[in-house]
């Protein structure tokens, strides 16, 4: 019964590592969608943008 216990361990823990694998890219997708955003509505540089965009986000503005 120990191992049939850890398969099922191991693959609950494989399925949360490629879920977070999964939200991880998925984030970074939006963070670069909302830089392009950010650069054809603005026109700043992409120092200028990330900051005003972090600064937006911790404010809590969705981009």
């Amino acid at each position: 019964m120990g191992s049939n216990a850890t398969r099922v361990d191991v693959a609950w823990a494989g399925t949360l590592l490629a879920g977070n694998e999964q939200a991880s890219r998925t984030a970074e997708a939006a963070r670069q969608a909302a830089d392009r955003a950010a650069a054809l509505i603005m026109g700043f540089s992409g120092v200028e943008r990330r900051t005003i965009q972090r600064q937006a986000l911790c404010q809590g503005a969705a981009f």
